[in-house]
């Protein structure tokens, strides 16, 4: 099962530019279904029990009616709380230039 939330606010700057605002956050959780991924200290099987947050910024910028340029950053950290070793956390960057035709 995965549910994922996310919130995320756009404050014009002008007539071609916005700052863009972001937080998510996502819960995994496995079953019986789902393969082990350790084992707990009473011996049973440890599912898949996931969670993340993301927080983030960038700005969108209106180029032409037809085009617009996308940055977007973005701090995301996931834990798996079955699997201590998937402590995991980090940056991602996306840079997006769309066309309409």
């Amino acid at each position: 099962r995965a549910q994922y939330h996310e919130l995320d606010a756009y404050l014009p700057l002008g007539e071609v530019f916005a700052w863009v605002m972001y937080a998510g956050m996502e819960r995994i959780v496995g079953n019986e279904s789902t393969v082990s991924r350790a084992a707990g200290p009473d011996g049973m099987p440890l599912h898949l029990d996931g969670f993340g947050t993301a927080v983030g910024t960038g700005f969108d910028v209106s180029m032409t009616k037809a085009s617009s340029l996308f940055v977007r950053g973005k701090h995301v950290r996931y834990r798996d709380r079955a699997f201590e070793p998937s402590h995991l956390q980090g940056w991602e960057a996306t840079v997006e230039f769309k066309i309409q035709f």
